[in-house]
């Protein structure tokens, strides 16, 4: 009877399911954070598991939960209609006003505007349609926006900043048939208003765009390609790249409606797409990531540089002229940043918050050109670089727990349920030795023989 009871609980432990709540990674994803008391940052869509999704998870990052280095994150889907929102990657998020805060004497951002999106075909991005999620109420709409820009894009960047005198404008740059393209979205009024035309700008992917509080934006970085866009996996790695340069920017100043180039001195980073941007509280960018040539590996790599890009984070001034490129050291008590892209990056008050994105597994060191690109898998970590400090690396891992996310059923895998045959036979060995030995022990074989006196 005992014996039975043994295989009916061994049978049990193998057909248990793990009943667990998880995050999966992913990469390719919009992040947009909207201030109040207790600040909110909402990562929207991207690439999980090699397919579009649309998930969406707001994250607590509130003084407090920055603070102590731990924060919760919340599954929205079941919250909200998110059967208005397709599937998508590399969309563009912004915070804007939102119908209710309008009425008030106090307007607030508190709500989410989302542009573009690559869906199907993921080559081009539809601009012709714009949702508002509404975070009072947990709704996402479809707004009467007068006026929409051209449909179609091959490029696209919303820039905004929550800490400008530009309240309710969202500027937008596209790019189509190598042709650029300024409007601005006015969040309060639902409308586009076209800016100008930049003929033959070239077929740039992977840029950045910060807005400074003077009204300039600072464009860095990307690659200019022959025809459609970065492409993802093994295209992003085909392609052919020819990297901007990074010591004369791009700039365009919104209150003059001027372009120029902008001078840099110091020692400018070599040239990437795919990374992010931010611009701090008293005017540095901070480049953080990215794909460069050597990553491609369309170029020799340095046996001694431990990173690429190299340098891996860099900083420019522009409080003063020219603007000045800077290095930073890493921190004594900090951890060490990994190679990233396809992440993102959100500048919350002091802090630097930088989400998800294809990390190196082996911190970009592989040994091997080929292996790079191999090297690179999505990622579920957060991290947090406290920005106040402007000459070393302060760089921190933000643990999180999770709240409301679907339930993993899984069987135990083929691996843990060895282990557990393994155990068990490893105990019913065990077990059934004790008995044996104390049986020998208190019954020990008698000597016969010669030499030996019978009693």
């Amino acid at each position: 009877m005992n014996n039975k009871k043994y295989i009916i609980f061994f049978i049990f432990l193998l057909t248990t399911t793990i009943n667990s709540q998880s995050l999966s990674p992913r990469y390719g994803h919009s992040s947009t954070c909207i201030f109040s008391v207790n600040s909110t940052l909402y990562i929207l869509g991207g690439i999980m598991n090699n397919e579009l999704t649309n998930e969406f998870i707001s994250i607590d990052v509130s003084p407090s939960s920055l603070s102590s280095r731990q924060t919760q994150i919340i599954y929205l889907n079941k919250k909200t209609n998110m059967d208005f929102i397709l599937p998508h990657a590399f969309a563009q998020t912004s915070p804007g006003l939102s119908e209710q805060s309008q009425t008030t004497s106090n307007p607030q951002k508190t709500a989410l505007f989302l542009f573009g999106g690559l869906q199907n075909n993921l080559f081009e991005f539809d601009l012709s349609i714009v949702f508002a999620f509404n975070t009072s109420i947990n709704q996402w709409i479809r707004p009467n926006i007068d006026k929409n820009p051209s449909q179609k894009h091959s490029s696209f960047r919303a820039i905004n900043s929550n800490y400008t005198e530009s309240f309710d404008s969202i500027y937008t740059f596209s790019i189509s048939d190598n042709n650029g393209e300024v409007d601005v979205f006015y969040t309060g009024s639902l409308s586009w208003n076209f800016v100008l035309n930049l003929p033959q700008f070239g077929n740039l992917h992977g840029f950045t765009t910060t807005l400074l509080r003077n009204g300039v934006i600072v464009y860095f970085g990307g690659s200019i390609i022959s025809n459609g866009n970065n492409g993802f996996g093994d295209e992003l790695f085909s392609r052919d790249h020819q990297f901007a340069q990074t010591s004369n920017l791009t700039i365009y100043n919104t209150k003059t409606n001027t372009w120029d180039f902008q001078p840099t001195v110091g020692d400018p980073p070599n040239g990437r797409t795919m990374h992010s941007a931010v611009v701090t509280l008293d005017g540095r960018i901070i480049i953080y990531g990215g794909i460069n040539d050597v990553i491609l590996g369309k170029a020799s790599s340095d046996s001694d540089s431990k990173k690429y890009p190299n340098p891996l984070i860099s900083v420019l001034a522009t409080s003063s002229q020219p603007f000045r490129w800077t290095t930073l050291q890493l921190g004594d008590n900090s951890l060490e940043p990994l190679q990233s892209y396809g992440h993102t990056a959100t500048l919350v008050g002091n802090y630097m918050i930088v989400a998800f994105g294809m990390q190196s597994s082996e911190n970009a060191k592989p040994s091997t050109q080929s292996s790079l690109k191999n090297s690179f898998t999505p990622s579920d970590s957060i991290y947090i670089m406290d920005t106040v400090n402007k000459t070393h690396i302060i760089w921190s891992k933000l643990q999180y727990t999770l709240i409301d996310f679907p339930v993993q059923h899984k069987l135990f895998t083929q691996a843990q349920q060895g282990g557990i045959i393994f155990g068990f036979t490893l105990l019913g060995i065990i077990v059934g030795t004790i008995p044996i030995y104390f049986w020998v022990k208190r019954h020990p074989k008698k000597r016969t023989g010669p030499g030996v006196a019978a009693n």
